[in-house]
Order: structure tokens, then sequence, then C-alpha cells
């Protein structure tokens, strides 16, 4: 009985957590639609990209709090592949929506590295900022 009643908990604990990475998952495609006015099947191919990383976001949780650099170095890394994978479904006026985007990021880290060794922060740090900016 005792086992029953803790596999009920655990599964309405499974689902609640769920329900909540759907949310956030679905924040993001809408962002993303909106976006870069997606058309249904790139929406069905986006639902699929954005639920595998935020379950490959939730596999590496446990390393935000054990090994930090690790972590932010693996989300860096499941971000970029995200990214890559959304380009692979853009059409050609998508992607160059998606490229402008990217130029701007690029613009703006590299201002901000001038900006670290203006200050005279070490390599080391600069690597470090920039990860938790991405």
């Amino acid at each position: 009985m005792k086992i029953k009643a803790l596999f009920i908990c655990l599964c309405f604990a499974s689902a609640l957590l769920a329900q909540e990475r759907s949310a956030a998952v679905e924040q993001r495609v809408s962002e993303l639609t909106q976006q870069y006015q997606l058309n249904e099947e790139q929406v069905a191919e986006l639902y699929v990209i954005q639920e595998r990383e935020a379950r490959n976001l939730n596999e590496i949780a446990v390393l935000q709090q054990s090994n930090y650099r690790e972590f932010l170095q693996r989300r860096a890394t499941i971000r970029r592949h995200s990214a890559g994978s959304l380009r692979r479904m853009l059409t050609t006026e998508q992607r160059r929506i998606q490229d402008q985007e990217r130029t701007e990021l690029r613009v703006a880290n590299s201002e901000f590295i001038k900006q670290m060794q203006a200050e005279g922060k070490p390599k080391e740090e600069i690597e470090l900022l920039l990860l938790e900016r991405s």
C-alpha cells in the first residue's frame, strides 16, 4: 500500500514538472514563432528542438552547484546546437534574420570583451563572464 502511494506521488510530481517545463517550452516556441514567422510545420519541428533543449538543460542542472564553469560550457553547447537545429529548418529569408541577430550578438560580445580588458580583467574571468551571458 505504501509503495502504491509513493508511486502515485512520484507520478504526480513528474507530471507537475513536465507541465512547468512545457510552459517554458511553450513560451520559447511562441517567441521564436513570432520572431521568424514560422509556419505550422516549422512550429512542430521547433517543439521537438525546444523540448530536447529543455531536457538537456535539465540533465546538466546538477553541475550548476558542483562545477559552475562546466555547467556554463555545456549550457552554451546545448544552446549552440539548438540554434543550429533551428537554422536547418529555416527558410532563406528567416536565416537572414538569424544571421543579423548572430552578427549583433558577436558585436556586443566583442565590445564586452574590450570593456573587460580595459578594466584589467584576466582572460579566464572574461571567458567565464561571456559564458554567463550566453
